[in-house]
């Protein structure tokens, strides 16, 4: 089977954070549930996570937010 991976990181903690940032260097995209909309928002707009690790730039072209669970598996 040729199907590629898919990869969904769940929550929005420190370890999600920085989860998400090390898959985003290697991967064409990648699936995150952030159950929290302010966060979600956030991430969306300025490209970082707002709690935890703040520096922290995504590449939001290769991220899709999730706020349902089922779709981000």
């Amino acid at each position: 089977m040729n199907e590629k991976s898919r990869i969904a990181i769940i929550g929005s903690g420190s370890w999600a954070t920085a989860l998400v940032k090390l898959f985003l260097n290697n991967v064409e995209s990648l699936n995150w549930f952030i159950l929290e909309p302010e966060i979600r928002e956030n991430v969306q707009e300025f490209h970082h996570n707002p709690r935890y690790l703040s520096s922290v730039v995504f590449d939001i072209n290769k991220l899709k937010l999730h706020d349902n669970i089922v779709d981000a598996i």
